[in-house]
């Protein structure tokens, strides 16, 4: 277990963990996650379908009512930034697709906006801090 993110608020103080694990063996770290209370996340469950590349470096927010996380997924050519939101039941792409190398994604939230942020390195180009509101 590596780099563990938690966020605590929404109705009734509940709270969800994530981490990065390397359980599924002959397959890459994988982000899991677990809640407080049954909710949008059952306990220990894996954040997105598993396969052969290392999704890492999780990161949480509640707003809105909503969890949401970001992770850097590496299963395309280049690690990316993903998401996923109890609102949107789905996983989605946070980093545009001319960002180059993405890592290290956090949130913030406002009320009910949520932000994400991540360092970016396009090929020849220096590393810069790229942002993206989610809600």
């Amino acid at each position: 277990m590596d780099s563990p993110a938690v966020a605590a608020g929404g109705e009734a103080g509940s709270a969800i963990v994530a981490w990065m694990d390397q359980r599924s063996s002959g397959q890459g770290a994988e982000v899991w996650v677990s809640s407080s209370k049954k909710g949008a996340f059952p306990p220990e469950a894996l954040l997105h379908g598993a396969n052969e590349k290392d999704q890492t470096h999780p990161s949480l927010a509640i707003a809105g009512g909503a969890w949401h996380a970001v992770w850097t997924d590496a299963r395309d050519r280049e690690p990316a930034i993903l998401g996923w939101s109890s609102d949107r039941k789905a996983e989605f792409r946070v980093s545009g697709s001319t960002d180059g190398t993405c890592d290290y994604a956090r949130l913030a939230t406002g009320g009910a906006t949520v932000v994400a942020t991540w360092e970016g390195r396009a090929a020849g180009a220096s590393s810069k801090a790229l942002f993206r509101r989610l809600r």
